[in-house]
Formats: structure tokens, sequence, C-alpha cells
């Protein structure tokens, strides 16, 4: 048997006295017709990626998946916690108070996460930052940079875009994405496009705290003050 397919054989967890008693034979065929189908699907997303002048994503996307603060891509921040999404991080930072803080940490999805963040309830249940709307920008921005920095695949997928316009397609949401007229603000699709050019670059300074003011955060955040129908919606 020729060494690159007994590589191949070992990639698929065969061994090569599997092959040679032809143990398990439908099941190798399947293995392997599974494995290039996989393949095949990759490299479609690569040129779909490389064909496209403006990037257009959201959760649901099949090339762009990974931009979203939905995916679930497992960072550890700057105090040691550990979070499953930038979703579950950026619902959690609206609260002072860490009880709340940790009950939306372990929820198990990004959506969960969300959806504990973005439930209404009386403020002396569960008081939010009364500034919050002046630095959820720079929340989703230190969010995202963890993510990116300390996860190879999605540090890729963000690095594919090259230098082309990143947008959320969300015509439900104008302040993140692109709204319902296409004009919207699209702070996640900049937020993005910052966090790339500082991977781009080498760069890796820690971001810096909720409340405080860096150049870098500073021209993020421009204009991204005011109220939206859905505010947090990402």
């Amino acid at each position: 048997l020729p060494s690159e397919h007994a590589s191949y054989l070992r990639a698929l967890g065969w061994t090569v006295r599997d092959w040679e008693s032809g143990v398990r034979a439908d099941t190798l065929i399947t293995d392997v017709q599974r494995n290039l189908s996989v393949e095949a699907e990759q490299m479609d997303l690569q040129i779909q990626r490389r064909n496209e002048k403006v990037v257009h994503f959201n959760s649901h996307s099949r090339a762009y998946g990974e931009l979203s603060s939905y995916s679930s891509a497992l960072f550890v921040d700057d105090e040691g916690v550990e979070w499953m999404s930038a979703e579950h991080f950026f619902q959690a930072q609206k609260f002072p108070d860490p009880k709340h803080q940790e009950e939306i940490r372990r929820t198990p999805t990004p959506l969960a996460a969300h959806e504990l963040g973005t439930k209404r309830l009386p403020a002396s249940e569960r008081p939010m930052h009364s500034d919050w709307e002046s630095f959820r920008v720079q929340t989703m921005y230190r969010a995202l940079r963890w993510k990116f920095q300390q996860n190879e695949h999605c540090r890729q997928v963000l690095l594919d875009t090259q230098d082309r316009q990143i947008v959320l397609n969300d015509p439900e949401d104008n302040f993140w994405g692109n709204g319902s007229d296409g004009n919207g603000c699209n702070h996640l699709g900049r937020v993005l496009e910052h966090v790339r050019t500082e991977l781009q670059k080498g760069q890796r300074r820690r971001p810096n705290g909720a409340g405080t003011s860096g150049t870098r955060e500073q021209e993020i955040v421009k204009g991204g003050g005011g109220r939206d129908s859905q505010e947090d919606h990402t």
C-alpha cells in the first residue's frame, strides 16, 4: 500500500491491517466518501470567500458564520474567565452585579445568553449599567479581539476577508447591521474590520477596560452612542 494511502487511512481512524484484511470494507468506503465531501465543501467555501467584493454575513451564514458574535468559540478574558462566545461576554457586561454576569456566562448557547441578557426585568431585580449604551461597542470590540486572537480557525476566516468591507446583513438591525434599507450603522462590521487590521499588523495589545477610552476604542465607538430599535441584536 503506498505510504500516502496509509496516511490517509490513519487520518480516518483506520489501520493498514484493516485495509489488507478487508475488514469493514463498506464502512471504509462510507468514511472516505464523507471525508471527500467535507473537503469539497471546504474548497467551495474558500472559492466563495475569495470571489466576494463585500462580505455579507449573519449568524446563519455558511461561509462567514464565524464572524458572528453568536458563533461558539471559547476564549479567556483578561481576568482569566472563560466565555463560550462573544455574545455571552457582551450580554453579561450590561450588568454590574457579578451574580447576574455569571448567570449569563453559564447559559448553554449564545442564543440563550442573548435571551437572558435582553429579558426585561424590574431595575430593582436586575439593574443595568446606566451608561451601557456609551460603552456597548467597546464591549463588543473587546470580546471579538479575544475571540479572534485565541481561535485559529475563526481568525483565519476573518483574515480571509482581506481588505473587503464587512457587513452584518440584518434588515431588522439598524445599529449593528445594515438595516432594512441597507444604510444601517453596521457597527459590528466596523468592529470586525478594526480587529482584522490589528491582526494583519500583528498587533497584540490587551483590550482596555469597559469604562476606559483608549485611542483605538475611541475610533471604533465614534458615532455609536445613539439608541436604536434593536440595540442588543448582533
